[in-house]
């Protein structure tokens, strides 16, 4: 069982609340939150492993591929803190428009 103290702990670093505002909507790729956060694949990476030992996030493989989605079945603490806080910030809501960006400019490269 997960200790909630560990959890708070895990959710008071400003770039895991990124990641996890990220995460909210859908699965993505290691990949593409280190694109939008500008961030390193090492940093990604940590912060995502912090997250997957407290229970916010798995992980699936895909050939060298990570996809991570947020666990938000019962969590109403990520509901909370998301819905009610995150979404309401610029930073947050700037990340969210970097994604969708992001996704528009991968998709016009994909279809060409």
């Amino acid at each position: 069982m997960i200790d909630i103290v560990d959890q708070l702990k895990a959710l008071s670093d400003e770039t895991r609340l990124r990641i996890v505002n990220l995460l909210y909507d859908r699965e993505l790729c290691v990949c593409d939150i280190l694109k939008v956060l500008d961030i390193t694949q090492t940093k990604a990476s940590r912060h995502l492993a912090y997250l997957k030992n407290n229970a916010f996030v798995k992980d699936r493989k895909e050939a060298q591929w990570s996809h991570y989605t947020l666990i938000k079945k019962e969590n109403e603490l990520l509901k909370l803190l998301v819905e009610n806080y995150l979404r309401k910030e610029d930073m947050y809501q700037e990340d969210l428009k970097k994604l969708e960006k992001y996704f528009e400019l991968k998709n016009e490269k994909c279809a060409i």
